[in-house]
C-alpha cells in the first residue's frame, strides 16, 4: 500500500507497525541546516549507509558548479578538517564508494563550516529541496546549488523527519539533531541504525521520494 502525502499531512501518515508504539509528535522547529555563508573554509563528516563508505571518493563543487576539492574517506567513512580554501557556498558533495558489497552514490550539501554528512538522508534532503534528483542536482551544480536555500533545506528536512518520526522515536533519536550537520559514528546505533532500517527511492514525480521502513508498514510519497 502506498500513501501520497502533502507537507501539511505528513507527520502522522507513515505506519511503521513493526516498530511498536510511540508518539508521532515531531518538533517542527527542529534544528536545521545553517543559513548559507559566502564561503566555507573546512568541513568534516561521515559518509555512510548504515555501513561506512570506506575509502570513498568525495567530490566537492561550489555554487558556480566548479570542482573545488576531491579526497577520500577513511576506513570508517569519515573525513576531518578538509581545507576548502573559502569555497563559495552552498557546496554540493558527491560520495562514490562501496558498502554492503554494493556500489553507492550519495550526495549532500554544505551551507557553512563544520560537519556535513553524506548519507541516504542527505541525498533525500537535496532531492526534496532542489525539486530534482540529487545526482542531477550535482551534475548541474551551477544551476542547482543556488536553489538550496536555508528555507528549502529546513522544510525538506522537516518533512523527511515527519515521515520517519515513529521510527526515529523507536531508535531514541534526538528530534532536534540536524541530519546534515550533526556528527555521528557508523556503529549500528542511533542515527546510523536509522540509515540501516530505511529504504528511500525516487518518487513518480521529480523531486519526490518513496520511503519504506525495513521493519514493515506502508510506503509513503514525500515532497517538499
Amino acid at each position: 500500500m502506498k500513501t501520497t502525502l502533502t507537507s501539511s499531512a505528513l507527520a502522522c501518515s507513515l505506519l511503521l507497525s513493526a516498530c511498536g508504539g510511540g508518539s508521532d509528535n515531531n518538533d517542527s522547529a527542529a534544528q536545521t541546516p545553517a543559513a548559507h555563508t559566502n564561503t566555507i573554509q573546512s568541513i568534516s563528516g561521515t559518509a555512510a549507509v548504515g555501513s561506512p563508505l570506506a575509502n570513498a571518493q568525495i567530490t566537492v563543487k561550489n555554487i558556480q558548479g566548479q570542482v573545488v576539492k576531491t579526497f577520500q574517506t577513511d576506513a570508517n567513512g569519515g573525513f576531518s578538517n578538509i581545507n576548502l580554501d573559502n569555497a563559495a557556498a552552498p557546496l554540493l558533495l558527491e560520495a562514490r564508494g562501496v558498502a554492503n558489497d554494493a556500489p553507492q552514490l550519495l550526495h549532500s550539501v554544505a551551507s557553512a563550516n563544520g560537519v556535513v554528512n553524506i548519507t541516504p538522508l542527505t541525498e533525500a534532503i537535496v532531492t526534496l529541496a532542489s525539486g530534482k534528483d540529487a545526482g542531477s542536482c550535482f551534475v548541474t551544480a551551477g544551476d542547482c546549488a543556488p536553489t538550496l536555500t536555508a528555507d528549502a533545506l529546513r522544510q525538506s528536512q522537516a518533512n523527511l523527519k515527519a515521515a520517519l518520526a515513529t521510527l526515529s522515536q523507536t531508535l531514541q533519536l534526538e528530534d532536534k539533531s540536524d541530519w546534515i550537520a550533526t556528527s555521528f559514528k557508523p556503529n549500528k546505533t542511533g542515527h546510523d541504525k536509522l540509515l540501516e532500517l530505511v529504504d528511500i527511492a525516487a518518487g513518480d514525480q521529480a523531486g519526490t521520494l518513496i520511503i519504506r521502513s525495513k521493519l514493515g508498514g506502508n510506503t509513503v510519497d514525500v515532497s517538499r
